[in-house]
């Protein structure tokens, strides 16, 4: 989950990444961040979806399934339950 993360901070990037984790009103957690161009509005739940893919100049071949933040997404879920 925390590589997936960061990875995508790292390929997303300009020049900073910041990554922390806390504990805030009895709930844990984790944050990252980044000072990359960011998601448009419209698409912030897109990501999530299984093989959703927003950068078109990146190829199955090249970058991945889309399934990433999807994964994550249902692994952040599961820990709460």
């Amino acid at each position: 989950m925390f590589q997936n993360l960061a990875g995508n901070a790292l390929r997303y990037a300009e020049t900073t990444i910041i990554i922390s984790a806390g504990v805030r009103k009895g709930n844990a957690f984790v944050s990252v961040e980044d000072d990359g161009h960011g998601i448009p509005e419209a698409d912030r739940e897109k990501v999530f979806i299984p093989f959703s893919r927003l950068d078109d100049s990146r190829t199955r071949a090249s970058g991945g399934y889309g399934l990433g933040l999807s994964i994550v997404s249902r692994i952040a879920f599961l820990m709460v339950v």
